[in-house]
């Protein structure tokens, strides 16, 4: 009788665990864009334009990041209210990306706030500046 119970037990926690893992995995958002389709990349400092990056590596480097990011943080904001910002312009994308309090920011407008590391944020002003 105790091993059918075990198994029962067993085959529960299992199908939670599952249950939980989709759970989470759908509730976090990623950026929604189709990187076959950047050409170029705007690139923006608060309203002054800085320049267009074109280099097929770099938009590479800057897709690889943004592939990466998934948040359950949500943005309900146009831009971030922030002196110092980078704006990037996808297609007809809007990325943020910016240093608050020692952390480092991409943020999607009305889409998620994604926290980033200081490597990743190094890299992507390595590329933007």
């Amino acid at each position: 009788m105790k091993t059918i119970q075990s198994k029962y037990l067993i085959l529960v926690t299992l199908i939670l665990a599952i249950l939980g893992f989709f759970l989470y995995s759908t509730s976090t958002r990623k950026i929604n864009f189709n990187p076959e389709k950047i050409a170029r990349i705007e690139v923006f400092s608060k309203e002054r334009k800085i320049k267009d990056i074109n280099s097929p590596n770099k938009i590479d480097d800057i897709v690889k990041i943004l592939k990466q990011l998934r948040s359950r943080t949500e943005s309900v904001n146009d831009f971030p209210n922030l002196e110092k910002y980078y704006l990037l312009k996808i297609e007809e994308l809007n990325v943020y990306i910016y240093e608050n309090d020692k952390k480092y920011y991409v943020e999607v407008p009305y889409n998620a706030i994604y926290l980033i590391n200081k490597i990743q944020y190094n890299k992507l002003l390595e590329i933007v500046k």
